[in-house]
């Protein structure tokens, strides 16, 4: 069964066209009146009605009427197809004489605020009036530039480098008309060298007429304003962002070349440029044309890259087709303006046709994949529609209100760039946003792993003063004294100084265990400790290796003075009053050994324990020193 939802999207296609098309050529019922007379029997805006016409020659006023027998009849304001002016190999094309009486009534009754529009921008003509009297008043002329005023029939084409100024793009005022005046038009169109048919001329109501001018060109502009800021974005993105340049700049150039084309068929580019020759004004029509049909066909590639990667040939053959206009339009210079319209007006038509079929092509191909690209397949089908729109138009010689095959590639494209540039700004934020949690992350991590590591510097420095510290009474236990009285010795052997150490052991110790208990004894030795640690300097070192016994490291102190420092401690220690047990009199006895060059820890530490035994032979509760 046949998927609708292509036909879905062709419908919103139409519809949307259907709303937005709005062209200036409207049908109008059949004339009553006579040939040769115009009034205002179909809109209020312009004089209509059937003019007499001779293709092929600009017709001197005074001889108007030697040639009423070889007038055709045309209708003003209409399009005329070229077989209904007869331009073939016999008539040379551009050149048109018109001529019609006018009849006023209603709101033209007066004659006045009346003006004259040429029609197309490269229009070029003169308009006589009749001033009732028999004499012929020209009431405006831009054709002189082109072909001068003659009282002889002209049948020939204009020189090649003729270059007349543009129309300025407004209406222009015509004299008070009174019913019964004639109206004489001489046209030389030059799109007639290439086929075309141009816009009508009208005449009607100044106010009305300029409006809608106006109207037809603010729409031009309001899509201008919209290009140049499209061309800015596009511009910004290519500098400042590596991603899809390419694509970016393609969308620089159909900015400028739709904007360059809006100037020229929205009666805008007079306005701006009304010293603009019509040579200029083809040149720039053509080309920007080509330019956009040729963009678009390039564009793709870099707009659905997923699609061309396994089209290689047709890819090359793509960005090969989209550079043949560009290089035409380098050529300029070595063209004359009837070489460059022949030219562009074949490429046009292979243009059209390779952008419709490509287009058709690029619908299959995205049509295949509708959930990844349904806004394309919607901007191809609106192209397809506006295309086969204008091209009805143009079949039936009416130029659109406005040109939506190119405003159709125009926004497509652009859509296209702008949701690719959103799209990346979108992937960058997720980019940043997770660049910004990594970095959160990591800061988190971090900290972890620092209240971690500082967590294990803790433990490690409790776990070492565990290990190196007396539970009971929290000085440095027989670990800390040995490292320490290493330390302490390599210190003295390199300053040169002296070093004392003294052996503390609490006497009759063990009968006082047995005699108040251990938990006084410990007490004992806290109270023992904490008073040695108090008399001490802050250089000195006391440690408890054993039981009752407590060592005391003196750097830079000779025994003479450490026996000194010593008999005081202990005569301390036997002035110290306990709570608890005030019968029981504490007393230490004390050996000491200083160290000098050559003597090993264990020989200085055997010294200052004989001299301990000493003190405890000799009576205990005093010091004795080794010599």
């Amino acid at each position: 069964m046949i998927d609708c939802r292509l036909f879905k999207w062709i419908l919103i296609g139409l519809i949307s066209l259907w709303s937005a098309s709005i062209y200036s050529a409207s049908d109008c019922s059949s004339y009553t009146h006579k040939t040769g007379m115009i009034d205002p029997s179909c809109q209020q805006m312009s004089l209509r009605g059937l003019w007499q016409a001779l293709p092929g020659k600009i017709i001197p006023p005074a001889q108007i009427t030697q040639f009423q027998q070889d007038a055709i009849t045309l209708e003003i304001p209409s399009y005329w197809p070229e077989n209904k002016v007869k331009v073939d190999e016999y008539y040379p094309r551009g050149l048109i004489t018109l001529w019609a009486e006018i009849e006023l009534n209603g709101i033209y009754s007066t004659g006045e605020d009346l003006a004259f529009w040429p029609g197309r921008q490269s229009s070029t003509m003169r308009v006589y009036i009749d001033n009732g009297h028999g004499t012929w008043v020209k009431a405006f002329d831009n054709l002189s530039p082109f072909i001068a005023e003659s009282d002889e029939v002209i049948k020939s084409l204009p020189p090649a480098g003729s270059a007349g100024l543009l129309h300025s793009g407004a209406s222009f005022q015509l004299p008070k008309l009174y019913p019964g005046n004639k109206v004489i038009l001489q046209l030389y169109i030059d799109d007639y060298r290439t086929g075309g048919i141009a816009q009508p001329p009208q005449i009607g109501q100044k106010d009305e007429l300029y409006r809608n001018i106006m109207h037809r060109s603010s729409w031009h502009i309001l899509f201008l304003g919209a290009s140049l800021l499209v061309t800015i974005f596009a511009a910004a993105q290519a500098i400042f962002s590596s991603s899809r340049r390419a694509l970016h700049l393609f969308l620089v150039l159909i900015s400028l070349g739709t904007g360059l084309r809006l100037l020229v068929t929205g009666s805008v580019l007079a306005y701006l440029f009304p010293h603009f020759t019509i040579n200029h004004y083809f040149y720039l029509a053509w080309g920007s044309f080509l330019s956009l049909l040729a963009i678009f066909v390039g564009a793709q590639v870099y707009l659905l890259p997923a699609i061309f990667k396994q089209h290689f040939i047709l890819k090359k053959l793509l960005l090969f087709l989209s550079a043949i206009p560009i290089v035409l339009l380098l050529f300029i210079p070595l063209l004359t303006l009837h070489e460059f319209l022949l030219i562009g007006h074949s490429l046009r038509t292979f243009y059209v046709l390779v952008a419709f079929s490509y287009a058709l092509f690029l619908s299959w191909k995205v049509y295949a994949r509708f959930r990844e690209h349904w806004l394309q397949l919607l901007g191809l089908v609106i192209i397809l529609v506006s295309g086969a729109y204008d091209a009805f138009l143009y079949a039936q010689n009416i130029d659109p209100y406005l040109e939506l095959f190119a405003i159709a590639i125009f926004l497509f494209i652009t859509s296209q760039a702008i949701y690719f540039g959103w799209e990346h700004m979108r992937l960058l934020g997720r980019e940043q946003r997770l660049a910004q949690n990594l970095k959160e992350l990591n800061e988190s991590l971090e900290k972890q792993v620092l209240t971690r590591t500082q967590d294990l510097q803790t433990a490690n420095t409790r776990l070492t003063l565990a290990a190196t510290t007396d539970v009971l009474t929290q000085l440095p236990n027989r670990r800390a004294f040995d490292s320490a009285i290493k330390n302490e010795i390599n210190q003295t052997q390199s300053h040169n100084e002296n070093l004392c150490l003294a052996i503390v052991d609490a006497d009759w110790f063990k009968s006082v265990n047995d005699q108040y208990g251990h938990d006084f004894g410990d007490q004992v030795l806290q109270i023992l400790a904490m008073y040695l640690s108090e008399r001490l300097r802050v250089t000195d070192f006391i440690a408890r290796i054993g039981g009752e016994e407590f060592a005391i490291i003196l750097p830079a102190t000779d025994i003479a003075h450490a026996k000194i420092l010593l008999e005081q401690l202990c005569k301390g220690v036997a002035q110290l009053q306990l709570e608890e047990a005030k019968d029981y009199q504490l007393s230490v006895s004390i050996g000491g050994a200083e160290w000098h060059e050559g003597l090993s820890i264990n020989e200085l530490y055997r010294l200052a324990d004989k001299a301990l035994y000493k003190a405890k032979h000799n009576g205990r509760g005093r010091v004795e020193v080794s010599q």
